[in-house]
């Protein structure tokens, strides 16, 4: 999990829109336990309070659950919430997706380029391992986990932490329609695209690592267009 308080992230609306990230992007998933309040309060340089507020909004929300006793804690969970409330937060942000997939193609070329260039052998292994990890997986939460390490670890490749963060929030941004969706990963085309990328950045070739990247991200708008064309028809027309 991310440390430190990104900006923005001084009330508890801020300290929940964060949670919302990490979650969205992957870096958190279902059965992570969050750190105690007091903890997160230290990390995140906020109060006590501001963090029990955050707390109880993203449970509210059907972010999180929270379990007593000694073996208890804040922990995430599936998305539980009634159907309409989520459609409406998704039709108000329909416009928002071209931005963001044109967003990060741009970011993520330029970081594909930057890997192939500046790759190490340790960011060759976590590329390795998470293409691994992505083709083993058989849940939508594992799957998600695997997609985000593959993309953490690229964008890390790259050694540019003003990328790495554009990558991570243009994610956040990306996953949110993809969790009110019931979203069902092509695991195998996915797995195939990741090795596809991975295997330019470990040649050298910046080129062919973004076209790569280019293909990966047009591939997920097709399946973005499709989920919300399936998902807005009218009852009785799918």
């Amino acid at each position: 999990m991310r440390s430190g308080a990104p900006s923005g992230t001084t009330t508890a609306d801020g300290v929940a829109a964060h949670f919302r990230a990490l979650i969205h992007s992957g870096d958190l998933v279902v059965g992570d336990r969050l750190p105690p309040q007091r903890a997160l309060a230290k990390s995140l340089g906020v109060s006590r309070q501001t963090v029990f507020d955050a707390l109880a909004a993203l449970e509210q929300d059907g972010y999180v659950n929270t379990l007593r006793g000694a073996t208890g804690g804040t922990f995430v969970c599936e998305l539980r919430v009634p159907a309409e409330r989520w459609l409406e937060r998704l039709r108000a942000s329909i416009g928002e997706f071209e931005d963001v997939l044109d967003f990060r193609i741009g970011v993520e070329r330029r970081v594909a380029e930057l890997a192939a260039a500046r790759r190490t052998t340790d960011d060759l292994a976590a590329l390795r391992a998470s293409v691994t990890e992505l083709a083993a997986s058989t849940t939508l939460s594992t799957y998600r986990a695997a997609d985000a390490a593959f993309h953490k670890a690229l964008s890390r490749a790259a050694h540019n932490e003003l990328l790495e963060r554009a990558v991570f929030d243009a994610r956040a941004a990306l996953f949110f329609p993809m969790d009110l969706l019931d979203y069902e990963p092509t695991t195998s085309q996915t797995a195939r695209e990741h090795d596809a990328i991975v295997r330019a950045v470990e040649r050298g070739d910046g080129a062919a690592a973004a076209r790569a990247v280019a293909t990966h991200l047009e591939h997920t708008r097709t399946k973005l267009h499709s989920m919300l064309d399936d998902h807005t028809k009218p009852k009785g027309s799918r």
